[in-house]
């Protein structure tokens, strides 16, 4: 997240997190700091590495520039410039290489781990301050 700058853009969204019309719920917020948001990210590593139903978007809006985990857990990284997330990625200390440990969820057992995950979304969006939009 380093070359998105220190203040950076968050949306968060959820599979099972709808509005009463049945329609998903993303939500927002413009304005959060990038090492509170990195601190929390790493408390809840599981929920964010085993929840197949929630997607992440860290962005930085004046530089088009954007990274998204998503549901299924494939890194994104989108923008005009993104020579630094190569870099970063690439570097001998941060290579990203496959982990053979992660575990396919089946559909069926996606919904089990979507409801298991459905409370952590809800508590990191209230920390967050993230709003609906």
């Amino acid at each position: 997240m380093e070359p998105l700058g220190d203040v950076v853009g968050l949306v968060m969204i959820n599979s099972f997190s709808r509005d009463s019309a049945g329609r998903m719920l993303e939500y927002n917020n413009p304005e959060i700091s990038s090492s509170e948001l990195k601190n929390l990210f790493i408390q809840c590593k599981d929920f964010l590495l085993n929840d197949g139903c929630t997607k992440v978007v860290v962005y930085r809006a004046n530089q088009n520039l954007e990274v998204c985990l998503d549901q299924d857990k494939t890194l994104l990284l989108s923008g005009n410039c993104v020579a630094d997330f190569k870099r970063i990625l690439g570097s001998d200390k941060n290579q990203v290489n496959c982990v053979p440990e992660l575990r396919l969820i089946s559909e069926g057992g996606l919904i089990t781990a979507g409801y298991k995950f459905l409370g952590q979304f809800s508590e990191l969006v209230e920390v967050l301050g993230l709003k609906p939009f």
